[in-house]
């Protein structure tokens, strides 16, 4: 089956292809997800994550990668920013051992790879002045280094914001470019 957007598609890398070769080889398993917990203690304001996290989306290009199948193969876009209402759930009862068992569910939860987000954001709280985001990324658009860099800009907009400043993170490098470099170093 073939799919068509109204966007350009590209291949997968070299290393996105490995990944989905994985992904298809032990098919519905979280093996891909790369999940962290960023956590605030102090004053937690969740409209701002929210606007902080949506400023995140419309500036990388990466996080709105979609895979679809094109000719039999699969290959990526860029979908278009569209803005997100993130869930927020309540741990303040719960303690850090509910917190911990819910942070394994998430991130045991397959993310589907074709025609969908690569990522999820879950706002949680874990008492009147502390909480945080849950973020779970597919391998195939995000390593262990990248996820640190989208930890460190979600906490750098997220400050700016509460303390007043006009946050605008800077716009992300499109996959497109790393794509082109790596076709023209095969060739």
């Amino acid at each position: 089956m073939s799919e068509t957007v109204q966007y350009p598609t590209w291949p997968l890398s070299f290393s996105q292809r490995n990944i989905w070769d994985l992904e298809r080889a032990v098919e519905g398993t979280s093996i891909n997800n790369i999940s962290t917990t960023l956590r605030i203690q102090g004053r937690v304001d969740f409209a701002l994550l929210q606007k902080t996290l949506n400023l995140l989306i419309e500036k990388d290009p990466c996080l709105r990668s979609r895979i679809i199948i094109k000719e039999g193969e699969p290959v990526w876009y860029t979908s278009p920013y569209v803005r997100e209402n993130f869930p927020i759930y309540d741990f303040s009862g719960a303690g850090e051992k509910g917190l911990k068992v819910w942070e394994d569910t998430l991130t045991r939860e397959p993310i589907p790879v074709l025609r969908s987000p690569l990522y999820r954001f879950v706002l949680f709280r874990t008492g009147e002045h502390s909480g945080g985001v849950f973020i779970k990324i597919h391998h195939i658009i995000s390593d262990g280094w990248s996820q640190a860099l989208v930890c460190n800009r979600i906490a750098h907009t997220y400050l700016e914001l509460l303390y007043g400043d006009t946050a605008v993170p800077e716009e992300s490098p499109g996959y497109e470019l790393h794509i082109q470099e790596e076709q023209e170093y095969i060739g």
